[in-house]
């Protein structure tokens, strides 16, 4: 009798294709392993029992059991970590398909845009105009800079004039000629992904291997940002079925090039950029609660379809996400900020290397609540900033990533 140890763990993941949802690949399909927690990951297989609830005539009989149509969740968290790979001048932006975590989120929020290269400033107008070479950024997308002190500063693109590259918040300071420009990849929500997601999950038992088709996140995926601490996301995945795999050694996991990468604190907020010339303010959040409400979906059912599963369908959520930051208490501008419908543009930057950067951001979020507390004994405030459409972007390639309410960019 083998025991074996249940920590011991691998999953990966693969693409299903728009029209091949729950179709298992494993003969053609390349898997790419995705570097979760340890211990995280809880897989319920299920067939569901139905019970007929035939007639009986002796006190304890029972009928006999039918079984239901397969299913499946996997609840998961990951780090949100970096790619490790820095475009800078003359490089491509990391592809969303060559790591499992980028591929997941690409699957989950519908849209990822990878097509950006490296360049350099030619000339700078201020610090939230550049005219960069070669000139391919557009509105929506990520752009990255060191600054005089070596620290790498994200920000959001908002639209593309020619060749000048319009920024919604201000760099530190103006960068001069020849400077580095960074590209990002960006992972955003689309209206009606079609796609799915097929794991494969391993245990270090040889028969304990399960593939699990048809997946998608029936709840909104759970990012948390401490200072100090490694964010995560976490995910929980339901499947339309599920197969036993043949027995087999665990898989030795290849992880990439994937750094986690520690947040220390970086949460700016940018009012008025619709002007494009506003320099954004770093706030002193000793606290940071991102609450996502998207992207979630729904089965749709058919007889057609997978154990009554046809697709999964994204349904609607809102805000997509809220963000609650817990500031000092100075003044009663944030409650006027409240009073008046104020619109910010939130960022979060995680890292300050180039390829080693994850910048989250909210593009257009109304003060909605602002509440004072203690924290840790200091007089605070709770500032609560509710996601809707991005209207400040001027200029994008489509429609999904310049309206997006929400946007993950890897530098």
């Amino acid at each position: 009798m083998s025991i074996e140890l249940h920590a011991l763990r691998r999953i990966a993941l693969t693409e299903e294709a728009g029209g091949a949802f729950a179709t298992d690949v494993t003969g053609s399909a390349t898997y790419l392993d995705l570097p979760f927690q340890e211990g995280t990951a809880n897989l319920t297989l299920n067939l569901p029992e139905l019970d007929a609830q035939v007639a009986q005539q002796r006190i304890d009989a029972r009928n006999q059991i039918v079984f239901g149509p397969k299913s499946a969740e996997l609840s998961v968290t990951v780090p949100l970590g970096a790619t490790g790979v820095a475009a800078g001048d003359g490089s491509d932006s990391p592809a969303f398909d060559d790591q499992a975590l980028l591929l997941l989120l690409k699957i989950v929020f519908g849209g990822a845009n990878d097509e950006n290269t490296g360049g350099d400033v030619t000339s700078a107008a201020a610090s939230y105009q550049l005219i960069g070479s070669p000139a391919g950024w557009d509105g929506g997308e990520s752009i990255g800079w060191v600054n005089s002190a070596g620290v790498f500063e994200a920000r959001s693109v908002r639209g593309l004039a020619a060749t000048t590259i319009q920024l919604k918040d201000q760099l530190s300071a103006t960068p001069t000629a020849s400077d580095v420009l960074y590209a990002g990849t960006t992972i955003h929500p689309t209206a009606n992904p079609l796609t799915s997601i097929q794991m494969i999950v391993e245990g270090a038992e040889q028969d304990d291997r399960w593939l699990l088709m048809g997946g998608q996140v029936t709840s909104a995926p759970a990012i948390t940002v401490a200072l100090g601490e490694i964010p995560t996301i976490s995910f929980t995945i339901t499947f339309a079925n599920w197969a036993s795999e043949p027995s087999a050694a665990i898989t030795v996991a290849d992880y990439g090039t994937f750094t986690p990468v520690a947040y220390t604190g970086s949460l700016r907020a940018i009012n008025g950029v619709a002007s494009g010339s506003i320099s954004g303010v770093c706030l002193d959040a000793a606290t940071i609660n991102l609450a996502m409400n998207s992207p979630v979906y729904t089965p749709v059912r058919s007889g057609c379809g997978t154990n009554t599963i046809k697709r999964y369908r994204r349904n609607r959520a809102v805000p997509f996400c809220t963000l609650t930051a817990h500031i000092p208490y100075e003044d009663t501008s944030w409650f006027t900020e409240r009073d008046d419908g104020e619109y910010y543009g939130l960022t979060i930057q995680i890292g300050t290397v180039a390829g080693f950067v994850v910048l989250l951001e909210v593009p257009k979020a109304q003060v909605t609540n602002v509440q004072l507390i203690d924290e840790g004994g200091l007089a605070y405030q709770a500032v609560t900033f509710s996601a809707t459409t991005d209207s400040f972007t001027t200029q994008a390639d489509d429609a999904d990533i310049q309206y997006a309410a929400f946007r993950l960019h890897f530098l």
